[in-house]
């Protein structure tokens, strides 16, 4: 029995040592442990400011992501109120960094005054006129015309006539043929 014990003794303990020198082999031959995987934030670009006046249940100054257009800004405004204008606003225009945009009223302040004004002087008014008022004007064209209202609509009303020269395409020459046939009020 002492030599069937020693056999037995040196079979598990061949055993035992096989499975430690198993669990060393692996141990040592394992891949090290892989780093944890950092996830950075997307790059998101800096927000622009627009104010947004005139005809909208909100208006306000809104920060907004480049590449926003005039409508989705109307609906961050909380819409268009019911005497907003649309006529010659282009709602597909993206906006820029520090625009106004003005959308304006359909009684926009038309007054009797306004009216009398309008006809003793027989001058356009440049901040109340339509499209095809501006083209009546001598120089002034259907893209010229749209400029005018376009500028109009994103920069808020003419403070003086000289102000139409801001207009890309509306230059000294252009204002110096209209002038006397333009107003601001």
């Amino acid at each position: 029995m002492n030599n069937s014990n020693n056999k037995f003794f040196y079979i598990a303990s061949g055993i035992l040592f096989g499975f430690a020198l198993t669990a060393l082999i692996l141990i040592i031959s394992a891949p090290p442990k892989p780093e944890k995987i950092k996830i950075l934030p997307t790059y998101t670009p800096q927000s622009i400011a627009i104010h947004i006046s005139g005809e909208v249940v909100n208006p306000d100054l809104y920060f907004v992501q480049p590449g926003t257009r005039v409508a989705d800004l109307i609906e961050i405004a909380g819409g268009l109120s019911q005497d907003a204008k649309l006529e010659n606003i282009n709602l597909a225009t993206q906006l820029q960094d520090g625009q106004k945009i003005t959308i304006p009223s359909i009684t926009h302040n038309i007054t009797l005054e306004t009216v009398t004004e309008i006809i003793e002087n027989k001058r356009i008014n440049i901040n109340l006129c339509s499209i095809q008022e501006l083209e009546s004007l001598p120089g002034i064209g259907q893209n010229k015309a749209q400029a005018i209202i376009d500028y109009r609509n994103i920069s808020g009303e003419f403070l003086t006539i000289e102000d139409i020269m801001l207009v890309p395409g509306v230059g000294e020459s252009i204002f110096e043929s209209i002038k006397d046939l333009i107003s601001t009020k």
